[in-house]
């Protein structure tokens, strides 16, 4: 279980409140999600007006703010990730107002490939608007493969 100096600054942390990510009842998934095995996946901000639907991973800054700036995105407000030891997994949807949110269940760097699986999950507050997920995980090459999963 994390503690409030494992968050970065961005993340809230809300005791009592069941979107506090470090002791709520129910994690708010846009805000850290853990990962099983040795890989510890940060879920990044992604807040932009304007979200296309897709999957992408990024192992640049470059690739990333090509992405932000196409969704809307404020380049000053890009997220801060170190891509020489990470790289950056997204599961997006167009813009709107949604019942169900993406969810990237695990990221596994195999046999040529960077495997990324997610799935559309209710989130605890719901209607979400542009509703992304977008983690930070261990960087790895390979080609990468997303698959949806029920």
């Amino acid at each position: 279980m994390p503690t409030p100096s494992d968050l970065p600054a961005w993340v809230p942390h809300r005791p009592g409140r069941p979107n506090c990510v470090l002791c709520g009842p129910k994690a708010f998934t846009c805000a850290v999600r853990w990962f099983v095995a040795d890989q510890h996946p940060l879920l990044l901000p992604w807040f932009c007006p304007r979200p296309i639907n897709g999957c992408h991973l990024f192992r640049s800054e470059l690739d990333m703010a090509t992405i932000w700036q196409a969704h809307g995105g404020d380049r000053a407000k890009l997220p801060v990730v170190d891509f020489d030891s990470q790289m950056v997994a997204c599961v997006f949807v167009d813009a709107g107002e949604y019942a169900v949110a993406p969810v990237i269940q695990d990221v596994e760097a195999q046999d040529g490939f960077v495997r990324v699986r997610y799935r559309f999950s209710r989130p605890v507050f719901s209607p979400v608007n542009n509703p992304a997920s977008v983690v930070s995980v261990p960087r790895s090459p390979g080609v990468p493969h997303f698959t949806a999963i029920e």
